[in-house]
């Protein structure tokens, strides 16, 4: 591989391919758009919805195109008539580790297709939000290919953009593709791979009739009596449990076989710590913690025993499962004589699905009960207090429930404001264009294209080679400032989005 004078490189290997991606800035590379003397010769393209309704795009007559989830994936494939030359776009969850770390993950997909897969001129933006590459493989059944590449991350969506065609035949399709790359839209409403469809629910009561909830059919549930339980799906990925750990000071200095023996702490922590002591999780890093203080007012006045504290949390972790996503509404209560509890409530999932199925996890959360005829033979044992305490806990679920709707709906929004600026980027990128902000003119947007530039405020045009895409750096052409690019979502949603 060529290296680029004035560029460096860096090694990332990855299924035993060494990627050199070479640092390059995104004005001195064009991948521009047609121009307008060649889109007059180009097919006429009509408009075309996907079946599941998630894309919008233009396509020449008889080309086709479809669209697929897939491991929290969603992807957009879009074939010629012969089907030789073909785009795809692909939507989901990053890393939040910049568009490299998304690159290698492209990469080992395309690897995985293709065993012969050789990459070649990597490049990537500043910001390492944006790579771009060319790959050669053989297809089984259409023989030698090429593809061009471009991957975007911001923040907690990552979107791959690939076209391709027979080796040595892409720069002849380029523009139709190109075309219809640029057009293609995720339509409003879809958040990052889709929303999980809501799933029928069937009601289940514990064995000694404490409890009722519901969760989805074939799930199985582990009954450990008192109002509590672990509910799995019949895959073990996702969960939903009601439980209690009992804990000891170590002020006391007990010590027994299975003891477990923790300070008084915030649920929050003492979740973390039980988790990580059981084998259960591993590095959880919370994501929103909220205490209920107005709560644990009320349930002192019930447990008059000593402290309470009451929190819910959202959280990632390491499981069983791999990376891993829950919500816990959790309560604990500390006695004075040096033993204390955690009551809790939590559902969990894989990270990358978790938002998706959230909606449904509310629900299951919303159906839990504690059976009155259990707490009232309870209070015949001398419990009074019991009854009361539930009854809040199910009045705190429920709105709990509430809440993770409101927090969902927060979170759709932001990751469709931040899938619009994801398409932005991308647009922006394979057109060859960019957006320039003039302090000196009160912030007017300069548009820069593959031809010149221009003042979208007053319509003024400059053309020319000091213009274009490749050459122009932002020096204003009217006066003597150099422009701000638009290259964050702040500067974006202020000058592009907003306006």
């Amino acid at each position: 591989m060529k290296s680029m004078p004035g560029k460096t490189r860096i090694a990332v290997p990855r299924l035993g391919i060494l990627v050199l991606l070479a640092a390059a800035a995104a004005s001195t590379h064009a991948f521009a758009a047609p121009c307008p003397e060649s889109q007059a010769a180009m097919p006429q393209l009509g408009k075309f919805v996907t079946q599941g309704a998630s894309f919008v795009l233009y396509l020449p007559q008889g080309w086709t195109c479809s669209e697929k989830t897939s491991g929290g994936i969603l992807s957009l494939q879009v074939a010629a008539p012969d089907g030789l030359a073909g785009a795809e776009i692909e939507y989901g969850p990053g890393g939040g580790q910049g568009g490299e770390a998304e690159a290698r993950l492209v990469i080992g997909r395309l690897a995985a297709r293709f065993p012969g897969l050789r990459l070649a001129h990597p490049m990537r933006s500043p910001d390492r939000k944006r790579i771009v590459f060319d790959a050669l493989y053989d297809d089984p059944q259409k023989g030698p290919r090429e593809s061009r590449c471009w991957v975007t991350s911001e923040g907690s969506q990552a979107m791959a953009s690939r076209i391709e065609a027979p080796a040595g035949k892409l720069a002849a399709s380029k523009e139709m593709l190109l075309s219809i790359l640029a057009n293609a839209r995720l339509t409003k409403g879809t958040i990052g791979a889709g929303t999980a469809p809501a799933v029928a629910l069937a009601p289940h009561q514990l064995r000694d009739g404490s409890a009722s909830f519901s969760i989805p059919r074939g799930w199985r549930v582990q009954d450990l009596g008192k109002t509590q339980f672990i509910a799995l799906d019949p895959a073990g990925r996702f969960s939903f449990m009601v439980a209690k750990a009992d804990m000891v000071s170590p002020q006391m200095g007990l010590k027994a076989p299975g003891l477990l023996v923790l300070p008084f702490m915030t649920p929050h922590e003492a979740f973390q710590k039980l988790c990580a002591q059981l084998g259960i999780a591993r590095n959880m890093k919370f994501t929103w913690i909220e205490r209920y203080e107005a709560m644990e007012r009320s349930a002192g006045q019930v447990f008059t025993a000593g402290s309470v504290r009451i929190e819910a949390f959202m959280y990632t972790c390491d499981g069983g499962i791999g990376p891993s996503k829950g919500f816990t509404f959790g309560m604990g209560f500390y006695s004075r004589v040096g033993t204390w509890s955690l009551n809790h409530f939590s559902v969990a999932g894989p990270e990358a699905e978790f938002d998706a199925f959230a909606p449904n996890f509310a629900n299951m959360l919303e159906s839990y009960r504690i059976s009155q005829a259990w707490v009232g033979e309870y209070i015949k044992q001398g419990l009074a207090n019991l009854r009361r305490l539930q009854q809040e806990t199910s009045r705190v679920v429920a709105r709990n429930a509430r809440e993770i709707r409101d927090m969902m709906q927060a979170a759709y929004e932001e990751r469709q404001a931040s899938q619009d600026y994801i398409d932005y980027q991308r647009t922006n990128y394979i057109r060859g264009e960019q957006d320039w902000i003039s302090s000196v003119e009160g912030g007017d947007v300069y548009h820069s294209d593959s031809w010149g530039v221009k003042n979208t405020a007053t319509g003024e045009f400059y053309k020319g080679q000091p213009y274009d895409y490749v050459h122009f750096k932002g020096e204003n052409p009217k006066y003597a400032e150099t422009m701000t690019a638009i290259d964050s979502r702040e500067l974006w949603e202020k000058n592009i989005r907003n306006k």
